[in-house]
């Protein structure tokens, strides 16, 4: 007969989120009020005396039921019920089995050599290794994850179908002579890498993992490596997009101009006197002319002047200007993980 615990075994009763010293537990036979039978071990050695108490710190003892059904009533000390449990199950009858034949067991529901499994865990496993890119081998192979007989099986899997594992010092002519010479084969190496299945898997590549870039094998090959962890856009890769920028419009306006003009130094300007106009021969009082035809003639020279200047430019109207929209962004690469959750991957020896 197989003793089972009471749930509330080495536990603390607590009311309104206090610790409840003076706690205690009734135990009857399940339905009833008639007192069950209670013990202090597994062997039913020592009795409980009725009810069970919780001790100074406020937890109850082990407690261990006989066979049959029971239930549990907990009272504070004022012998308030604070907490009740029904129908729970005491020890049970144990039934003796022969151990099955290993014979009978159906080898495809265990591992085989190869298999993989998740763990969270990161240290060793009896009878796998960790995918982690070291090697395995024989006891006298100095192989870096495991070097002992019990690798042979997975050497020979590996060998044979992944021919882009390292064996060192070098591949042989088979798996099983490269075991018998004490080599080693690298495991599959999942660190910080996720698991993708192959495209084709026995049928037509699904295209699935087209343009992505591999950096070693390709989509339907086993054990290819793919992906990055951080990517550069391309020009090519980054939305159509356009700027739009104008420069503010001051509609219709001119410009107000004033100053005065270079001086020229001392000099006359010719001009033109129409028909008619009398002159006095140069140096004399008489003996006007009539002329009846233009002639040309100079003014006085007045020495070194400039001339002041004003007035306004044109009107040109409501009218913008051309601008530059000057380039932004560094150009630096962008982390590509998924959100993620690290474990071990392990492989079957």
């Amino acid at each position: 007969m197989t003793a089972v615990p009471a749930p509330i075994s080495g536990l603390p009763r607590f009311k309104h989120g206090q610790v409840q010293y003076g706690a205690k537990a009734y135990v009857f036979e399940a339905g009833t009020t008639t007192p069950k039978l209670t013990y202090k071990d597994p062997t039913f050695s020592q009795e409980h005396t009725h009810p069970v108490a919780v001790d100074g710190e406020g937890n109850f003892p082990a407690i261990y039921i006989g066979e049959g059904n029971y239930d549990i009533r907990i009272v504070d000390g004022a012998g308030a019920v604070i907490g009740a449990l029904n129908q729970l199950q005491g020890a049970v009858t144990e039934e003796t089995e022969p151990p099955p034949d290993p014979e009978d067991v159906d080898a495809t529901k265990l591992h085989q050599t190869g298999d993989m499994k998740i763990r969270y865990d990161s240290g060793v496993l009896q009878g796998w290794v960790r995918a982690n890119g070291r090697s395995i081998g024989s006891s006298s192979s100095g192989a870096s994850e495991r070097a002992n007989a019990d690798s042979q099986a997975l050497f020979l899997h590996l060998w044979a179908k992944d021919p882009n594992l390292t064996v060192l010092p070098s591949r042989g002519v088979s798996a099983a002579a490269d075991w018998a010479a004490n080599k080693t084969i690298a495991l599959p190496d999942f660190r910080g890498r996720a698991l993708v299945g192959l495209d084709d898997m026995g049928n037509t590549a699904a295209g699935l993992l087209t343009g992505v870039t591999f950096t070693s094998g390709s989509a339907t090959t086993l054990g290819a490596k793919a992906g990055a962890s951080t990517v550069t856009l391309t020009t090519a890769q980054i939305p159509g997009h356009t700027h739009t920028a104008t420069s503010a419009s001051a509609g219709g306006h001119n410009h107000t101009v004033t100053g005065t003009t270079n001086t020229t130094g001392n000099h006359s300007h010719t001009y033109t006197r129409p028909p008619g106009e009398l002159d006095h021969p140069a140096g004399t009082n008489a003996g006007f002319e009539t002329r009846g035809h233009n002639t040309t003639a100079n003014t006085g020279t007045d020495g070194a002047h400039a001339h002041s200047v004003s007035g306004s430019t044109n009107t040109t109207g409501a009218h913008t200007h051309s601008i530059n929209v000057e380039p932004a962004g560094g150009g630096e690469a962008h982390n590509n993980l998924q959100p993620s959750f690290l474990v071990s991957v392990y492989i079957k020896l």
